[in-house]
């Protein structure tokens, strides 16, 4: 993985760290519940953009210009919730040896793909008027758990 994308996930931790730290200073604060929604936000945007970027440089690195342009526009710019099974659709679209090896580790990670799926849901709740109900310590295990998914990519992609 890019340093740049490392940086990423580090970064998002830092701050969702920052944010527990806030709200456990006072849990009656009003602003607990907006810091809430911005931890999710921060949480799932970094686990999909870190995700997309990472696919995308493995697959154009080398590529010509026409290819780094078409990933560009439908890979690194496009809005994908980083769902389990979307992150398995975009491997399968390059490799459908990528997309049976990342199932396969999948398979034996259950916790945290039911934590990443569970955090796009968070966001998707709040995307759509819902009010998520998750505490700050629940956000920051899903995006721990789903960091986990995006290694696993990771090993997908250098055939590990």
């Amino acid at each position: 993985m890019k340093a740049e994308l490392s940086s990423q996930l580090d970064d998002c931790a830092d701050e969702l760290q920052k944010i527990k730290k806030r709200i456990d200073r006072d849990k009656f604060d009003d602003m607990v519940v907006f810091l809430q929604r911005y931890a999710i936000i921060k949480a799932c945007g970094t686990i999909e953009s870190v995700t997309k970027n990472m696919i995308a440089d493995h697959v154009d690195a080398g590529a010509g210009t026409e290819l780094q342009n078409y990933i560009s526009v439908n890979l690194r710019d496009s809005s994908a919730n980083p769902k389990s099974g979307k992150i398995v659709a975009i491997l399968n679209e390059f490799s459908s040896e990528w997309r049976a090896a990342f199932e396969a580790k999948l398979s034996s990670h259950s916790n945290e793909k039911g934590s990443l799926n569970s955090l796009v849901q968070l966001r998707n709740d709040f995307a759509h008027g819902r009010s998520p109900s998750a505490t700050i310590n629940t956000i920051i295990q899903y995006y721990y758990d789903s960091i986990v998914i995006v290694k696993l990519v990771e090993e997908t992609l250098e055939g590990k």
